[in-house]
């Protein structure tokens, strides 16, 4: 039976790598938008794409600091994963497949 969640979430694996370089990942936890409460531009300007990722990332794992410390999620750890474009499209790019179903082979 299918059982409605009014406030589903998910963790997703998220996936980048800069040309030749090792793939690497790290987790996020994103929380579900439903489509009537997108704006059109969160998904075509940069701008959008961040705004929509502060509101949807609920939190990150497999991070480490510079001093190979586990980092502490944070506004400011956001702000830093979404200032570096790689990771911003990554993280876009783990939304949109896990709200997709891509994930699953779809």
């Amino acid at each position: 039976m299918f059982k409605l969640d009014q406030n589903p979430t998910f963790w997703n694996k998220v996936e980048w790598q800069l040309p030749g370089e090792p793939p690497e990942d790290f987790k996020a936890k994103f929380k579900v938008v439903p489509l009537d409460q997108l704006e059109g531009d969160e998904f075509t300007t940069g701008e959008g794409n961040a705004k929509l990722l502060k509101d949807i990332i609920l939190d990150v794992d497999d991070i480490v600091n510079a001093s190979g410390k586990p980092a502490k999620f944070s506004d400011d750890l956001i702000d830093q994963l979404l200032n570096v474009p790689y990771l911003r499209n990554a993280l876009l790019r783990s939304y949109i497949n896990g709200v997709s179903g891509a994930q699953r082979g779809n």
